[in-house]
């Protein structure tokens, strides 16, 4: 799989996520600080700025999604974090893909329940 082919995967999953499924799980945009909403950085001494977004709904209190660009726009990660409202039975969910090196080199999912029951 190619850098271009890995890059656009990425970026069309959390496109999806973005534009379908975080309105339906979390219908409410929420404001994110402008300091936060665009961060610059460095990775292995390449400059890369990270987007992130968030929403909120009635199972959830934040659902927030990032990515990390490199300099030609290529997306390197895309994460998704949802902290469940207290009152619904969601775990708090972590979804990680991170594309380093034109290959994919984590995918992570984690689910960790909030409460006993």
């Amino acid at each position: 799989m190619t850098v271009n082919t890995l890059s656009s995967s990425l970026a069309e999953l959390l496109q999806v996520v973005r534009s379908d499924v975080g309105p339906i799980l979390a219908p409410a945009s929420m404001e994110v600080p402008s300091h936060l909403r665009m961060l610059r950085g460095t990775i292995a001494q390449r400059p890369v700025t990270m987007r992130v977004e968030r929403r909120c709904g009635d199972a959830w209190a934040s659902l927030l999604t990032a990515d990390i660009l490199d300099s030609h726009g290529q997306t390197l990660s895309a994460t998704v974090i949802g902290l469940p409202d207290p009152r619904s039975c969601n775990p708090v969910l972590g979804v990680d893909l991170i594309a380093l090196g034109g290959r994919l080199s984590l995918f992570a999912v984690d689910l960790a329940p909030i409460d006993d029951g």
